[in-house]
């Protein structure tokens, strides 16, 4: 399955074989060089198919690429990396502030 990401919706997304869209949503913080990985959706006829593992692996291939740390707010991130421990080394030490107006998201990431 190729996982594409979308740059213009801030998600990484993948068409499954019936032709749904899963998608995990991101935004990505210019002041900490952080990628927020909001919220992950599979559609219910292809969840246990690891779909939602191969959006995160390209994500963190996306941070890697760019050097960015990963702040997981979405349920499944978090849970992925608490049955990864290893992987650690790519969170965000420090959780950023709140999303404020002063608070700079990318216009168009790369």
């Amino acid at each position: 399955m190729d996982v594409q990401n979308s740059t213009d919706k801030k998600e990484f997304y993948a068409v499954c074989e019936n032709g749904e869209k899963a998608t995990l949503k991101y935004n990505k913080w210019n002041d900490t060089n952080t990628l927020e990985l909001v919220a992950t959706f599979v559609p219910p006829s292809q969840r246990g198919k690891n779909i939602g593992e191969l959006l995160l692996k390209e994500a963190l291939r996306y941070a890697d690429q760019y050097r960015l740390k990963i702040e997981p707010t979405c349920p499944y991130v978090k849970s992925w990396f608490a049955k990864h421990p290893g992987e650690s080394k790519r969170l965000a030490q420090e959780r950023p502030a709140p999303t404020t107006p002063d608070r700079q998201q990318s216009e168009k990431l790369p």
